[in-house]
């Protein structure tokens, strides 16, 4: 069975404390109440993702972890050898800790600093606890060397002036020594991390102007895809309106055009307009398909590349029209944009009876539907 301090008579303890130069008493007030404050924390660590050291960071700036990571481990063995002893506020700080690392993950820096000061707060109190408890046990030491069990009597005046109300026995001596070792490993790595969490703010900053460069190049080739779909809609436009502007016949009338020009007759342009849009569209398609993003599969590109090789072709006003239409709606899709179908969207009955039955139409619901007989 594990020895057990003797009760310490309360008259000993008030007296004990008294001679602790007037912190005892002041001690007692503050870690009671501290501890009072801590009501309902539970929950609040049981709403905390679980830690993983192993994620990695996808979004977060890219720091060396090794400090920041190296007070879980601590915190853990201060949480779970240093029992009760050690009380709420290393899991506390533990629970901070997967909050500013799923910060971190996620790229939110607002996380990560609200996280950060719950770790904060809670290590401020739990290292004014713990030093006060330390001063108090050591001064108690003195109190009672030579004595039998002078260090359970010391512990118990000291836990007992900081609010501590579990047994004092052989166990929470060990607690207590293992409280020691982990705080002074907590303190030493604490400090280590605050050095990590500086040179961290630095990449946080970097991080930003990552994503502000990043923003900005979006930003950048969007309006690239949107200068290739205007010229697209005005190469529709011309093809809807103009025969033979594609393909062999386009090349004829491209022929009489320029000899009636050269005869000094007036004659419309539009084959030669039209060839030079699609030669501007040709050129500016490929630097298009290289700058979009990973979420335009490698099969779409190929139908960009099929799309631009037909209009360099033989075709006609029809299948050039086509084409342009696939690249259209790819183009579209990388936007982010509803693909033009061309389909009729059909919102109430009125719209619906209006359509000939086989006919293709968008549902209320953005189904693409076929109307029945």
């Amino acid at each position: 069975m594990a020895d057990e301090a003797p009760p310490v008579a309360s008259s000993d303890l008030q007296g004990a404390l008294s001679t602790l130069s007037g912190s005892g008493s002041q001690a007692l007030s503050n870690y009671q109440q501290d501890e009072a404050n801590l009501d309902g924390v539970g929950k609040d660590i049981a709403s905390i993702p679980q830690f993983d050291p192993q994620q990695e960071m996808a979004q977060g700036p890219q720091v060396n972890r090794q400090g920041f990571m190296s007070m879980a481990p601590l915190l853990i063995g201060l949480s779970t050898l240093g029992g009760k002893i050690a009380g709420l506020h290393p899991r506390v700080m533990l629970g901070a800790t997967n909050g500013m690392m799923q910060g971190l993950i996620k790229g939110n820096q607002q996380a990560y600093e609200d996280a950060k000061q719950r770790y904060n707060d809670a290590y401020q109190r739990y290292m004014d606890k713990y030093k006060q408890q330390l001063q108090i046990y050591k001064e108690m030491q003195q109190v009672y060397k030579g004595q039998a069990n002078s260090d359970l009597k010391a512990l118990e005046i000291a836990l007992r002036a900081t609010g501590y109300q579990g047994k004092i026995d052989e166990e929470a001596l060990k607690q207590w020594r293992w409280t020691q070792e982990m705080s002074l490993k907590t303190e030493d790595a604490h400090h280590r991390w605050q050095k990590w969490e500086q040179d961290n703010a630095v990449k946080w900053e970097r991080t930003s102007e990552v994503k502000e460069k990043q923003s900005a190049k979006k930003a950048g080739n969007d309006q690239a895809i949107k200068n290739v779909l205007a010229q697209i809609e005005t190469m529709q436009k011309s093809l809807k309106d103009s025969k033979f502007l594609a393909g062999g016949a386009g090349g004829i009338r491209r022929i009489g055009e320029w000899a009636a020009s050269t005869a000094g007759f007036d004659t419309d342009d539009a084959a030669h307009r039209f060839q030079t849009s699609n030669n501007l569209f040709l050129a500016e398609l490929p630097g298009v398909i290289e700058k979009m993003s990973s979420r335009t599969g490698k099969d779409q590109r190929q139908k960009l590349e099929q799309a631009a090789d037909g209009l360099r072709t033989f075709t006609n006003n029809r299948i050039a029209s086509e084409q342009l239409d696939v690249v259209k709606g790819i183009l579209q899709q990388e936007l982010g944009e509803p693909a033009d179908t061309g389909l009729k969207r059909v919102t109430n009955d009125a719209d619906y009876n209006a359509l000939p039955a086989g006919t293709e139409y968008i549902a209320p619901d953005g189904s693409v539907r076929t109307k029945r007989k």
